[in-house]
């Protein structure tokens, strides 16, 4: 009799059980407003959709550029490769405004 009711609440405390990886944060949400970062590592989030949580990677992306061909002043044509590298530096900042951090990255 008390082991079905014990095997639902079993079920339901594991299901708000998530993971995040070294390079990644958990944002969470409870009831559409922002809580806070969790990770890396297990946490535990309110199931049923009281709290929600997003995956944020804060890796380093490069992306590169296509390559160009250009004409110094002193008429020598050459090419030029670029690479573009950008990350979130800052997990969150706090916005009043919008219940929601903004990402600060860098270039």
């Amino acid at each position: 009799m008390i082991l079905i009711p014990l095997c639902v609440v079993i079920v339901l405390l594991l299901t708000g059980l998530r993971i995040a990886q070294e390079f990644e944060r958990g944002v969470i949400f409870r009831l559409g407003h922002y809580v806070g970062l969790r990770g890396p590592g297990l946490y535990w989030i309110i199931p049923l959709g009281i709290e929600r949580s997003a995956t944020i990677d804060i890796r380093t992306k490069t992306v590169s550029a296509e390559q160009q061909e250009t004409i110094t002043r002193d008429s020598v044509t050459i090419k030029v490769n670029a690479v573009l590298c950008g990350g979130v530096f800052e997990g969150h900042i706090d916005c009043p405004e919008w219940g929601v951090p903004k990402r600060r990255y860098w270039l």
